[in-house]
């Protein structure tokens, strides 16, 4: 039970302190860390591979899984959530609507809590 708790709050620490000091960490660098992770995410999954004893299973859920997603046209209602959130959240900042400092922490806020 500690588990997701502890990761729940290194992921809204970690939005928070990347969308304070976002502006500080140069583009390369913004560019280069999610490439890296999804090179690490590969790899973590090319190793737990060998553990998995129902590969089978696996494959299932995923083929299942992406299916559903395609035919409910999960992705486009995905979208239309996000962009319901931003107008929400934009409306109680109306008076900075066009600072582009406000515009990025609500993608990112919404984002985070999505």
């Amino acid at each position: 039970m500690l588990g997701p708790l502890v990761n729940s709050a290194a992921l809204v620490f970690g939005g928070f302190f990347g969308a304070a000091l976002g502006r500080f960490i140069p583009v390369r660098v913004k560019e280069a860390l999610p490439q890296i992770c999804g090179i690490i995410s590969v790899g973590i999954g090319a190793v737990l591979t060998n553990k998995v004893h129902a590969m089978p299973a696996v494959a299932l859920a995923l083929l299942a899984g992406t299916l559903i997603g395609e035919l409910l046209l999960l992705e486009r209602g995905l979208g239309l959530a996000v962009n319901w959130a931003k107008a929400r959240i934009g409306q109680g900042l109306s008076n900075e609507r066009e600072n582009p400092l406000i515009d990025g922490f609500v993608v990112k806020y919404v984002t985070i809590i999505l």
